[in-house]
């Protein structure tokens, strides 16, 4: 399964179960800026034990992998788990939402729109994914954040809250690489 399709059947998994997600990471960036390509889908869930449940068996059978323990991990300590596809290579990331309130507040601020594979979803605002951007940024992300962030606000421009993005890149510790990406963005270079 390619990821245009992977992405519409994971959207359709989690409709159809009531699971509140958002896509983040490069495919949201690539909606909000410059087009890139990624391996992966990244997903942020909020999730029960059932939606847990509920979201292994809709990746069940041959065609995905699925770890039903990582996955409940995950849920149980706040991380992450894989749902793959062995013939492709290609993979979803889903994270479970966190509790911290810039988690909870860039989950209430995601948009519905057409996503890459065509159908609509929801994906995280513009804001949140440049501060996710500069959270990897921090965690020694390579300069292909600066490049995201920048063609965030070169496609967005003047829409770009601003005043969120301060307050929150302070509040959340990466106000240094949002001075740094808004210096890449300005001369196309690191600053």
């Amino acid at each position: 399964m390619e990821q245009p399709a992977l992405l519409r059947y994971a959207i359709e998994v989690l409709e159809r179960h009531g699971i509140d997600y958002a896509l983040v990471g490069s495919l949201a960036s690539s909606l909000w800026g410059e087009v890139r390509f990624t391996n992966d889908i990244d997903i942020v869930v909020r999730v029960s034990e059932n939606d847990v449940e509920s979201i292994c068996s809709g990746f069940a059978g041959d065609q995905f992998y699925v770890s039903s323990t990582a996955a409940h991990e995950a849920r149980q300590r706040g991380g992450q788990f894989k749902v793959i596809v062995p013939a492709t290579g290609n993979k979803i990331d889903f994270m479970v939402l966190g509790e911290s309130p810039w988690s909870q507040e860039q989950f209430g601020r995601r948009r519905r729109v057409i996503t890459p594979a065509g159908c609509q979803g929801y994906v995280c605002a513009p804001e949140d994914v440049i501060l996710g951007k500069l959270i990897y940024l921090k965690r020694g992300g390579s300069d292909k954040h600066l490049r995201y962030i920048s063609g965030i606000l070169t496609v967005i421009g003047a829409n770009v809250e601003h005043d969120y993005l301060e307050r929150w890149s302070t509040e959340i510790g990466v106000d240094a690489e949002w001075k740094q990406a808004l210096g890449w963005h300005n001369t196309g270079k690191p600053t």
